[in-house]
């Protein structure tokens, strides 16, 4: 991006309930000009250690109306459906909107991530499988539906629940949200719906075409890739599943074309942080 572009707008997302000085901590190195940040905090933990860690020159807006979010429960979904609509309640003419937890970090310079999205078309969405209905299905995302039917044409997808959606596919999805109440009720019941809230309205729309990631019908180019973040969710590091991330991880994260990573954890991934933010963002804190 040259001096004389003007860096596209980018509204991060951002999901959490723990770790305060790791969100101003990733805020901090996340600024750019362009760039927002909407914040729910979970009505389990107080608000003010979080409104306190982030810089204060910072773009950032806490969410007023919290939810209590439970892991794997519908809950999340509503959290950042109550992000992206204060996000676009804004008017700002967002490029990107970027779903963020509390436990990630950038692992490419802020000015690179938005050149990146800058210009780029594509809705950085992952989508791994077509789910079947039914007690027997070999994922359990839906074996609680009511009546053992999807919503209306639907057909129900799976896939990661991080991704950077542009402004035309966020608006229809929340169109769509509106039109069908239904829709987000029909999914409270099961497992995971973050997992297939998204990923179930976009594959049946015109941005079909533009998803990144549609693994549907092909096998990943890369296990570690969902969205525009490097997860390893199968294990494929050598450890066990679900470790934070820690300096054994600095190479892989360097060749990887992603630009966020999770999970951190500010005692288990102290020294990784404090190699990111020297080699990566330039930083010393």
């Amino acid at each position: 991006m040259t001096a004389t572009e003007q860096a596209p707008e980018l509204a991060h997302l951002i999901v959490a309930h723990h770790q305060p000085a790791h969100l101003g901590r990733m805020i901090r190195v996340m600024q750019h000009p362009g760039a927002a940040f909407f914040v729910h905090v979970d009505a389990k933990t107080p608000l003010a250690p979080f409104t306190s860690a982030v810089p204060r020159d910072a773009d950032v807006t806490f969410l007023d109306q919290r939810l209590t979010v439970g892991w794997g429960d519908i809950s999340l979904t509503r959290a950042v459906l109550k992000l992206l609509r204060t996000a676009v309640a804004t008017g700002r003419r967002f490029r990107y909107f970027i779903n963020l937890s509390g436990a990630d970090y950038p692992i490419k310079p802020a000015r690179a991530i938005h050149a990146a999205l800058g210009r780029s078309t594509q809705e950085f969405l992952r989508i791994d499988r077509r789910l079947a209905l039914g007690p027997d299905a070999p994922f359990k995302h839906l074996e609680k539906l009511r009546d053992g039917r999807f919503y209306g044409d639907l057909t129900p997808w799976q896939g990661s629940m991080h991704w950077a959606l542009t402004a035309d596919c966020v608006r229809m999805v929340l169109d769509f949200a509106d039109a069908s109440p239904g829709y987000l009720e029909l999914l409270a019941p099961t497992s995971c719906p973050e997992e297939v809230f998204f990923h179930s309205i976009i594959k049946r729309s015109r941005f079909a075409g533009a998803i990144a990631q549609d693994y549907s019908e092909r096998q990943p180019a890369e296990h570690t890739h969902h969205g525009v973040h490097f997860i390893d969710w199968q294990g494929l590091r050598p450890r066990q599943l679900r470790l934070n991330l820690d300096m054994r991880d600095f190479g892989e994260l360097m060749a990887s074309p992603a630009l966020l990573a999770r999970k951190f954890d500010e005692r288990e991934s102290r020294d990784l942080l404090g190699t990111l933010d020297q080699v990566v963002h330039g930083a010393h804190w």
